[in-house]
């Protein structure tokens, strides 16, 4: 069986191909359409996240992390939706959203990932796993 923390850090990576992919074009209409996959891409990320690892991995000593990650989301959607304003107007800088989601990235990664894996039973793993799988595709 895979583990949370193999299947989010291949979602990581489709997030950063994507983004390195709108990196280099400057084809207005493709990088619309990039962009939109990569909005997508990105939602159903935050999705599992929220909805169902959150939803099953709680409690008081995961509340830091949780509140960090959450705010991060919103940090980040709002950087979305501001470069998808640009965009719309003929331009489009992610650099803000690039830094963001490395960062962020790298903390779900190294930190909390691993911990799902460590600290869940394998009924709670076994279904977050199949319930991120009904959202997100390999």
């Amino acid at each position: 069986m895979k583990t949370i923390n193999e299947t989010m850090i291949n979602e990581h990576g489709k997030i950063r191909s994507m983004l390195i992919e709108l990196e280099n074009t400057s084809d207005l209409p493709y990088q619309k359409k990039l962009f939109n996959q990569f909005k997508w891409t990105l939602e159903k990320h935050f999705f599992v996240e929220e909805k169902v690892i959150f939803s099953i991995y709680h409690g008081e000593e995961n509340m830091n992390n949780l509140d960090t990650v959450l705010k991060e989301h919103k940090d980040i959607i709002l950087l979305i939706k501001k470069a998808e304003e640009n965009l719309n107007q003929g331009h489009l800088d992610i650099f803000d959203i690039k830094t963001i989601i490395e960062a962020h990235a790298e903390f779900e990664d190294e930190v909390l990932y691993p911990k799902l894996d460590e600290e869940l039973d394998e009924n709670q793993k076994e279904l977050i796993l199949d319930r991120a799988s009904e959202i997100i595709r390999e």
